[in-house]
């Protein structure tokens, strides 16, 4: 979450570690769990994982194909009795930026994981190992339909391992790592941001979700809703190439809520929905949070009705990032404590929350006029 790592830090699949720091770790699982479906079927099919890790620091093509071949297989079986990994083609090659905040993408290496998976991330070719999240088996079954459904633009899962870690395929391209670069936030950027976040959302709306999977509650739509969000769409967790956003990563938060509260999430960390002093220390000089709050809605297709809710919105996820916030203070968090102290402490929320409440107005008058 960018707010509480606060506002953004690095993400967990599609950038490395700042440090550059290198970890000896060992190969990927190649064994599922006993007792689960996926057991009795690794003595004849060899783990997705073990596939792309042997052909990782080869060739892009026999990687894919590997993958393509056993991703069929992982597939067919999953019919009757889904096994605990499942894999797909990894995402292509992409071109990266070099420059300020992006660092050159390695073919084996430490990736940043934000404040919850911070040194626990790793890219091994084509896939990403890194902790997999409680509700990670319905969070699977929804990327993976989100794919079947045409929608590119996200990780796919290729397995989970029996010490509660998961694999998902890398997808490259450039992160924007705080203090964010004047490239990532340009207009064009935010309007592809909201381009994306609407395509990811109506794939969504057309994939089932398991209603009784424990999806995390900590930054989800208190209303809920029909349609699983990403609730953490800030600059760390947005791939871009060529300028344009090309997918999302660290799906984590993800759970059921409204479209709404997804667009409201994304805001904040976009435009920013920052008083300008919270906002210096991490973004560009000059962001007008009037007009870009419309450059998101426009290339997002929102409609009049929730225009007119959206402002509220914002101060509504605001107060869930800062409970968010207040729940692992209060549980003495070493990460948060220093992150809250580094950035003004509770004051700052107090700011912020004035802020947004004596702009309103103004933000309605934009997303409307």
């Amino acid at each position: 979450m960018a707010e509480a790592r606060p506002e953004g830090t690095a993400g967990a699949t599609g950038a490395p570690r700042p440090e550059g720091a290198e970890r000896r770790t060992p190969a990927l699982e190649g064994t599922p769990a006993e007792g689960t479906a996926g057991a009795a079927l690794s003595a004849s099919v060899p783990t997705v994982s073990t596939l792309v890790s042997v052909v990782a620091h080869r060739h892009h093509s026999i990687q894919s194909l590997i993958c393509r071949d056993a991703s069929t297989i992982y597939r067919k079986l999953s019919r009757d009795k889904p096994p605990p990994f499942i894999g797909s083609v990894p995402a292509q090659p992409g071109r990266r930026r070099t420059g300020a905040n992006v660092i050159p993408m390695a073919e084996d290496e430490a990736l940043a994981g934000g404040m919850a998976n911070a040194g626990a991330v790793f890219r091994r070719g084509g896939v990403v190992d890194r902790p997999a999240p409680r509700h990670a088996r319905a969070l699977h079954a929804h990327l993976l339909a989100l794919e079947e459904r045409g929608f590119d633009a996200a990780p796919v899962p290729v397995g989970l391992t029996a010490d509660a870690r998961e694999q998902l395929t890398f997808i490259p391209g450039d992160v924007a790592l705080p203090p964010f670069p004047d490239w990532s936030m340009t207009s064009s950027a935010l309007a592809s941001v909201g381009s994306l976040l609407r395509r990811l959302h109506e794939s969504s709306a057309a994939v089932a979700f398991d209603s009784g999977a424990p999806w995390p509650t900590d930054l989800a739509d208190p209303e809920g809703g029909t349609l699983v969000c990403h609730n953490d769409v800030c600059p760390d967790n947005v791939v871009f190439r060529d300028g344009r956003a090309a997918a999302l990563i660290d799906f984590d938060w993800a759970a059921p809520g409204r479209a709404l509260w997804d667009v409201a999430m994304t805001a904040r960390y976009w435009v920013p929905m920052l008083d300008p002093e919270s906002a210096a220390s991490l973004y560009p000089n000059g962001l007008d949070a009037a007009p870009r709050l419309r450059i998101l809605a426009d290339a997002y297709g929102l409609s009049a009705e929730d225009r007119a809710e959206l402002p509220d919105v914002v101060e509504q996820a605001t107060e869930v990032c800062r409970a968010f916030v207040a729940r692992r203070v209060a549980g003495n968090d070493p990460v948060y404590l220093r992150a809250l102290a580094e950035r003004g402490g509770w004051e700052r929320w107090d700011r912020i929350r004035t802020w947004l409440a004596d702009h309103r107005p103004t933000f309605t008058s934009a997303l409307l006029d």
